[in-house]
């Protein structure tokens, strides 16, 4: 998938928006304190890389987190998106989200404000839907591949090849984390 051109506009209007959605929590955690765990991911990363996904799951399950997984659909319309009864997992469609990013919608708002300690973004590829719920989630760790566009809304950022095995980034981050206890 070939990274979008990034627009000045939409960059420049997530950054007044974001003023609002500043997170105040100045507190640190110790990676073994964290309790919940918020991951994001497209149908297309989950469908392209599953058995990664729900191992880390698992993993981050088994070290007595709760997981909840976000997962967007690439269309407008909601009728598309398969229904599930997980409570861990919350399907969205572009449509419940602004055009700049922004959840907008109710299960979107409900989803992003719930209480987690780390948020992390497995998309691999540049998404202003990233940007709006890393600005919105009050999460004390927001992991994401690193992008310039991304400093001021995450505030972990690794290094990530587009292109790369999601595998990859998975070990990454869980490296990191084990360098925090």
């Amino acid at each position: 998938m070939s990274t979008p051109k990034i627009s000045k506009i939409k960059m420049a209007l997530l950054k007044m928006k974001g003023r609002n959605f500043k997170n105040n929590n100045p507190e640190q955690l110790n990676f073994n304190q964290v309790k919940h765990v918020t991951l994001f991911y497209d149908v297309r990363q989950m469908q392209k890389n599953q058995r990664q996904i729900f191992e880390f799951i698992e993993t981050l399950s088994n070290q007595g987190k709760t997981v909840t997984s976000i997962v967007l659909y690439p269309t407008n319309d909601p009728k598309t998106i398969g229904k599930t009864h997980q409570t861990d997992l919350i399907s969205l469609c572009l449509k419940d989200f602004t055009r700049y990013g922004l959840p907008k919608s109710e299960i979107a708002l409900k989803a992003i404000s719930a209480s987690s300690d780390l948020y992390i973004d497995l998309n691999s590829h540049f998404d202003y839907t990233s940007i709006g719920l890393a600005m919105m989630c009050k999460s004390v760790y927001k992991v994401s591949p690193y992008y310039p566009e991304y400093k001021p809304y995450f505030n972990i950022l690794l290094k990530h090849e587009e292109d790369a095995d999601l595998n990859e980034y998975l070990c990454s981050i869980t490296d990191f984390f084990k360098h925090l206890k």
